[in-house]
This record gives C-alpha cells, sequence and structure tokens, in this order.
C-alpha cells in the first residue's frame, strides 16, 4: 500500500519482518506506545556515527561537538537515552 511505513505493515500482517537501524525501529515502536517490546534479530551490520552540519551554518566547532557526545557517553547519559528506546 502506497504511503504506508514499514510499522504500519508490519502491524496489519502485510509483512513479517524488515529490516532497519535498531534506533529507527525502537523511535518507531516508541512513538507508536506498542504494548510489547520489538524482537531485534541479527545484527546485519555496523556503521560508523557521523556528525554533519551545512557548510553555510556558522560558528560549528566540532571538537565541541565530539566534546560533548564524549560527556554523554562517559557520564551515562547515551546510555540512559539508549535504554528509554530499550536499545543497549
Amino acid at each position: 500500500i502506497p504511503g504506508d511505513t514499514p510499522l504500519q505493515e508490519f502491524q496489519e500482517g502485510q509483512i513479517d519482518a524488515w529490516y532497519a537501524p535498531a534506533p529507527e525501529i525502537a523511535f518507531n515502536w516508541v512513538e507508536q506506545k506498542l504494548p510489547v517490546s520489538p524482537l531485534l534479530g541479527l545484527k546485519l551490520q555496523t556503521v560508523p556515527l557521523y556528525i554533519a552540519a551545512s557548510r553555510n551554518t556558522p560558528g560549528i566547532d566540532f571538537e565541541k561537538w565530539r566534546k560533548a557526545y564524549a560527556a554523554i557517553e562517559q557520564d551515562g547519559t547515551r546510555a540512559r537515552i539508549l535504554a528509554a528506546y530499550g536499545l543497549k
């Protein structure tokens, strides 16, 4: 059905499974307030995380962004956010 999302197709029994990044699946699951946790299967690949901004964005200090990300990893904030979405 054009316009349906994989989650809608899954809920309606149109598909049995879908492959997507775990954070995308978890986000959609939480947004839809589904009563059970998704069953995540075999991890097919791991990809790097990139920080990106438009070249026209003034005053971007990527080193500050890197340090901020490192800080949320160190203080447990990243883990708490992932846990809120059922991710490790």
